[in-house]
């Protein structure tokens, strides 16, 4: 059946990061994260029987994305019995761009192959094939 029945003990914990320069810095509202986290929680609200959290958008600088990650890591995620984690913003590619890098060690499974579809199924962001995960 689909979806497929929900262990009784399944908690599932789902941390947004926004990495933007300018939006850490208040040169401009980030609207990205709360979209997203209203998005997943319209998805996860859908599935009966699921125990989840959507934590508030973190908004942090590309350069401090790996710290305020494996802080909210250590601190607030091993309480559940599986977590996400979703990024968005950055720089693309550039050499600034750490998102990749900074999810890397907090990864148990790599769904990177989820991106193929938005950026080659034109999202409407010219430059999404240049998204490195």
């Amino acid at each position: 059946p689909f979806p497929p029945p929900i262990p009784p003990n399944l908690r599932l914990a789902v941390a947004v990061y926004v990495a933007s320069d300018r939006a850490a810095a208040a040169a401009y509202e980030d609207l990205t994260g709360p979209a997203l986290k209203a998005a997943l929680a319209d998805v996860l609200s859908s599935v009966p029987g699921l125990a989840y959290t959507v934590s508030d958008a973190v908004v942090c600088s590309d350069s401090s994305l790996a710290a305020e990650m494996s802080r909210a890591v250590s601190l607030a995620l091993p309480r559940h019995s599986r977590s996400v984690i979703f990024t968005c913003g950055g720089t693309g590619f550039s050499g600034r761009d750490c998102a990749p890098e900074a999810t890397k060690p907090h990864l148990t499974h790599d769904l990177t192959s989820c991106l193929l579809h938005p950026c080659l199924a034109g999202s409407g962001e010219p430059l999404a094939w240049l998204s490195r995960g």
